[in-house]
């Protein structure tokens, strides 16, 4: 017999069953904000019945105690506080399956911070250059890092131009 058919045979242990997934996702999202597919998988490592799990997220959804929506900004926002731009954020957001449209809304409301993102990444990364000295090998270095932790072609001219100011 499945854990599936135990949960259909005994309406005590599926209560049992549907408390204790409840618990687990309730859990998991007191530590920090979770995508519907991340809890899913997290839940499903734990054994309990798929049909329980999806009822479950299902009611945590309604009762706005799981959200994408507030996932995506959270993650989102500590990402880029660790100085990752929208494109690579954007890619770690749909590996976890998030909705194309929540992750747009979730990078853009950063619109007005990616280039002081990369421009502090810059800061941070070359903190002796200086522009008297600067060699287009260094420019492209530089292009390569902000390209590699996700930001635009704007954003990193855009960075690279405050360094020079600086």
């Amino acid at each position: 017999m499945t854990q599936e058919d135990d949960t259909e045979a005994s309406p005590e242990k599926a209560a049992e069953t549907r408390l204790a997934v409840e618990n687990g996702a309730i859990r998991l999202l007191a530590r920090r904000e979770h995508s519907r597919t991340e809890l899913r998988n997290k839940l499903l490592l734990r054994s309990h019945p798929s049909s329980i799990i999806e009822e479950v997220l299902d009611q945590l959804a309604e009762q706005g105690l799981q959200s994408d929506e507030r996932f995506a900004e959270s993650y989102t926002r500590a990402r880029s506080q660790r100085g990752y731009g929208g494109n690579k954020i954007r890619a770690e957001l749909m590996s976890r399956d998030v909705d194309r449209d929540t992750i747009s809304v979730a990078i853009e409301s950063l619109d007005d911070c990616w280039v002081e993102y990369a421009a502090a990444m810059l800061a941070k990364k070359y903190p002796d250059y200086s522009k008297n000295n600067a060699s287009s090998l260094e420019h492209a270095k530089m292009q390569r890092y902000l390209w590699s932790r996700g930001y635009n072609s704007d954003q990193v001219k855009l960075a690279i131009r405050r360094l020079h100011e600086n």
